[in-house]
């Protein structure tokens, strides 16, 4: 399973000429045991098989690839509500922060300083499933704020119980963008998809047993359509790397709307 797992953190390109390569082995082997070699001969008495079979064993690939695919997109989804829940969280907080509070200019001053933390140091590491250190001291020194004014003497208003609500959203949001950075889909059902679309390749094969060229475009057909989906849905596998990452703009938005000094 190691092996699948350092495909999936591997750059675009790499990762795609590897896929392309595997099937690309796994289709000529199966037509040279088909047609050439001491192999042919018994290969040849499964003459006959019909292609329903093929559609069947397409049927089981093409659900288990939905499932996977399913797994990957609704984490990227999470990974974005997640940036957006982070984004609305500052806002918040900075909208419910007045100008004549004696510590507003700290306040939105750490509001921006996390805002700019997150896209400029976080949001690169991310791609490891890792987070910045000075995001979350920058975090820590928001709601020890947030906490040391409502200990001054307003802890029971409204407006200060949403302030604290908003500021444990905020890191609620932070953890789980960094939990999503880190999420991979189960190997397990990666190797299993994978194996399947060579067996679809071998169904493939035993319905064209007939004469070798419509067997090779066959194969070469449903190859290459295994690796435009199964790309498609690798590439993706991580929401924080390029090159379909989540964007950061929700934060960047933070910044427009706070003035720097």
């Amino acid at each position: 399973m190691n092996a699948i797992g350092t495909w999936l953190e591997l750059p675009v390109a790499p990762q795609l000429i590897l896929l392309v390569a595997f099937y690309l082995v796994t289709g000529t082997l199966i037509h040279v045991l088909s047609f050439h070699g001491p192999t042919s001969r018994w290969v040849g008495s499964f003459k006959g098989i019909v292609g329903p079979f093929f559609g069947s064993v397409t049927v089981i690939f093409a659900l288990l690839t939905g499932f996977v695919a399913g797994d990957v997109w609704n984490r990227n989804t999470e990974a974005s509500r997640a940036v957006r829940a982070e984004a609305d969280a500052l806002l918040g907080l900075y909208h419910l922060t007045p100008d004549t509070g004696p510590d507003a200019a700290a306040i939105r001053d750490l509001i921006r300083a996390y805002a700019e933390s997150v896209i400029r140091q976080e949001w690169p590491r991310m791609g490891v499933g890792e987070g910045a250190p000075d995001t979350e001291a920058t975090l820590d020194a928001l709601l020890q704020r947030t906490l040391n004014r409502s200990d001054q003497g307003s802890l029971g208003s409204a407006v200060e119980r949403t302030r604290i609500e908003t500021v444990l959203k905020l890191r609620t949001a932070r953890t789980n963008r960094l939990l999503l950075a880190g999420d991979r889909t189960d190997e397990l059902k990666w190797a299993t998809v994978l194996l399947l679309a060579v067996v679809a390749q071998l169904a493939i094969a035993v319905v064209h047993l007939e004469r070798p060229r419509p067997q090779i475009g066959a194969l070469a057909i449903f190859s290459g359509a295994v690796v435009i989906a199964l790309g498609l849905v690798a590439i993706q596998e991580r929401p924080f790397v390029p090159p379909l990452q989540v964007s950061p703009a929700a934060l960047e938005d933070v910044l427009q709307a706070i003035p720097a000094k």
